[in-house]
C-alpha cells in the first residue's frame, strides 16, 4: 500500500545518532487524510519521515507542493495524532512527482515503481486539491523584523531572493520581506534549486546581528526551498516589493542598491575562431581579472558540472513578449498554441552552471558560469525542437540528466560582463534587463 500526499515543508537530510541513520522529515497534507479534523476549512496537516543508511537515499525536496508517494510507510500515534514513519532499507520507498504536470517522477527510491491507470487519476486529483489549497492558504512564517526583535529558536521565514554571490565554497544569499533585510551564508555544493528574484521558504533559521545585516544561520537539517510564485503567500509578498508603497525604506534602499560581485560574472559566449584552438585559461585568472589585464575579454575553459540550478529543467526556458517585456510558462503556450510558439514571441535561456576548474590541478573552488540570451547562446546549448509540450519537456529533462552526469565536462568560450569598468552580479544584470541590452546573446 502507498499514500500520495502534498509536501507543505520539509527538512534538508540529515543524520541522527538515534536511530543512527539519515533522516528527513516532512508536514504533508491532503483532504483524504483526516478529513474530519479541519482548521478554518482546510485538512489537517500530519508530519513523516523518511529513515535510510545514506543521505543520497533521501528525498532532495526543492519547491512546496512537490507531491510525493510513500510506500509501505508505518502510521504511529504523534502529539495526539499520528505520524507516517518510512525507512527505506527495510521495504519503504518513495517517489516524488512535480507538483503542476506530468506523470514521470522527479526522483524515487529504487529502480522500478508501479503506475496504474487510477495511480494517473490520483495524481491528478490530489494536484487539483493543491492547486486550490495554495491559492487560499498563507504558509505560517515569521517575518525578518519579528524574528529580529523576538530572536526565537528554528523559525520559519518566507523571503525575496535579491542576490546570491559565490565566494570560495559558499554562496551568500541576501534576502528581505516587506520589512526587513537578511543574509545567509549557504555551502555552493548543496544544490540550490533558486535564484535571485524567485520566492523562497526556509525551514528551521535561527538569527543574528552582525552590526550590518540582520544575519541567518542554519542548522543541519535546515532547508531553503522555494515557493511556485501562483501561491498566495508569494504573490502578496510579490506584490508588496513590486508596489513599494507597503515595504519598508530600508528594504527600498537594498533592493534598488547596485550589487557588486567579488568577482566578474562569466557568461557563455559565442564560439569564436580564434579562441576554439587556444590554451584554456584558469577560471581563477578569469574571475580575478588577472587574465583580462591585456585587454582581453573571451577566453576558452575546462570545467567539469557539479550543478545546474534551476534543477526543473522547465524553469531554464520561457517566452517573452517582444512588445511588453512580459515573461510567459513555456509549456502553458505551448500548450495553448498546440506545439506552436506565437509571433512575437522570443524564447528566453537562463541557466547557472556550477563548476570545478578542470585545466588547473588543485583549485577546489566553486565558479558560477551564466547563460542568459534570448536565441543565440540558448538555442546552442540547449538543443531542443520545441513543439509537442510533453515531448518538449522530457527533451528538457534528458538534456539535464546528461549535464547532471558525474565529471560531465564544459568545454567552451566564456567572457566577464562589466558595466561602467566595475564588475557587476547576474542578479544586478537581470534587474535592468531588456530584450535590447541582454547580458548574453
Amino acid at each position: 500500500a502507498y499514500l500520495y500526499a502534498v509536501i507543505l515543508d520539509c527538512s534538508a537530510p540529515y543524520y541522527k545518532e538515534q536511530p543512527g541513520k539519515y533522516l528527513c522529515t516532512f508536514t504533508l497534507i491532503y483532504h483524504t487524510i483526516n478529513p474530519v479534523d479541519s482548521v478554518k476549512g482546510a485538512p489537517k496537516f500530519f508530519p513523516a519521515t523518511v529513515f535510510a543508511k545514506t543521505a543520497t537515499e533521501l528525498p532532495q525536496v526543492s519547491k512546496i507542493g512537490t507531491i510525493i508517494r510513500i510506500h509501505r510507510g508505518q502510521t504511529k500515534k504523534h502529539k495526539g495524532g499520528f505520524q507516517i514513519n518510512c525507512d527505506v532499507n527495510i521495504k519503504g520507498s518513495w517517489v516524488i512527482f512535480d507538483p503542476i504536470d506530468g506523470f514521470n517522477p522527479i526522483s524515487q527510491h529504487g529502480k522500478n515503481i508501479t503506475f496504474t491507470t487510477n495511480d494517473h487519476l490520483r495524481l491528478q486529483n490530489i494536484r487539483d486539491f493543491s492547486k486550490k489549497f495554495f491559492s487560499k492558504y498563507d504558509l505560517n512564517s515569521c517575518s525578518l523584523k519579528e524574528a529580529a526583535e523576538k530572536k526565537p529558536k528554528d523559525f520559519d521565514t518566507l523571503c525575496y531572493v535579491v542576490n546570491m554571490k559565490q565566494k570560495a565554497m559558499n554562496v551568500k544569499i541576501k534576502l528581505c520581506d516587506d520589512k526587513a533585510v537578511a543574509v545567509v551564508n549557504v555551502p555552493a555544493n548543496r544544490g540550490l534549486a533558486f535564484e535571485a528574484q524567485d520566492i523562497v521558504r526556509i525551514r528551521s533559521a535561527n538569527f543574528y546581528n552582525d552590526g550590518k545585516f540582520k544575519t541567518l544561520t542554519l542548522n543541519d537539517y535546515s532547508n531553503i526551498i522555494k515557493v511556485p510564485r501562483e501561491f498566495r503567500s508569494a504573490k502578496q509578498l510579490l506584490k508588496n516589493i513590486e508596489e513599494g508603497n507597503k515595504i519598508s525604506d530600508h528594504v527600498k534602499k537594498e533592493l534598488s542598491r547596485s550589487s557588486y560581485s567579488e568577482g566578474s560574472p562569466l557568461v557563455l559566449s559565442k564560439i569564436l575562431k580564434s579562441h576554439k584552438q587556444s590554451h584554456p585559461t584558469p577560471l581563477k585568472d578569469v574571475t580575478s581579472g588577472e587574465a583580462s589585464k591585456g585587454g582581453e575579454k573571451y577566453f576558452r575553459v575546462q570545467a567539469n558540472i557539479i550543478e545546474i540550478g534551476p534543477k526543473d529543467p522547465q524553469e531554464w526556458v520561457c517566452l517573452i513578449d517582444k512588445k511588453n517585456g512580459k515573461q510567459y510558462n513555456l509549456e502553458e503556450v505551448l500548450v495553448k498554441h498546440k506545439g506552436k510558439i506565437p509571433e512575437g514571441m522570443k524564447i528566453y535561456y537562463k541557466l547557472q552552471l556550477f563548476v570545478k576548474d578542470k585545466s588547473v590541478k588543485h583549485d577546489d573552488n566553486l565558479y558560477m558560469i551564466f547563460l542568459c540570451s534570448v536565441e543565440g547562446r540558448g538555442k546552442e546549448f540547449i538543443d531542443v525542437a520545441f513543439g509537442e509540450p510533453k515531448k518538449t519537456i522530457k527533451k528538457l529533462k534528458t538534456i539535464y540528466k546528461a549535464l547532471t552526469k558525474p565529471y560531465t565536462e564544459l568545454d567552451c568560450i566564456v567572457e566577464t560582463v562589466t558595466v561602467a569598468s566595475q564588475p557587476v552580479s547576474y542578479t544586478h544584470l537581470l534587474a535592468h534587463e531588456t530584450l535590447r541590452n541582454l547580458v548574453c546573446r
